[in-house]
């Protein structure tokens, strides 16, 4: 998924500017990776540590590392389709396909929301669906 700082050095001017910008990225980008596993592995039964960790990985790759690239290069393509010279449409194409992180700060919200409540009460979940604790 494309984040608001890869804007960054889509529009630079400057070449390296859009090496730090892009070094900054990779290296800020996937530090959140490992939250939404811990995140994921906390709040499940712990005999469902392993589907819930698989479906995650699943989600990431199916939605993440394998549509993103192919709704661009569809976007890209619609662009070029309509008149736009090759280069400006992958970059309209990256920029346009940021939108989608609307879903994902909806579901952050969502998430600020809910969970404290279902930290708080996942050990009372677990004994309902007869887990020992």
């Amino acid at each position: 998924m494309i984040a608001p700082s890869t804007l960054l050095y889509i529009y630079v001017e400057n070449l390296y500017h859009s090496y730090f910008w892009n070094f900054m990225f990779s290296f800020i980008g996937p530090m959140w990776l490992g939250l939404g596993v811990s995140t994921i592995a906390d709040l499940v039964l712990p005999r469902m540590r392993a589907v819930a960790g698989a479906f995650f990985i699943l989600m990431l790759s199916m939605l993440g590392m394998a549509l993103g690239p192919y709704l661009t290069g569809e976007v890209s393509d619609v662009l070029i389709a309509q008149g736009v010279d090759d280069g400006e449409s992958i970059k309209t194409a990256l920029a346009l396909c940021t939108c989608v992180l609307v879903i994902t700060i909806g579901c952050l919200l969502t998430a600020c929301r809910y969970l404290p409540e279902e930290e708080k009460n996942k050990i009372e979940i677990a004994r309902s669906y007869g887990e020992p604790t």
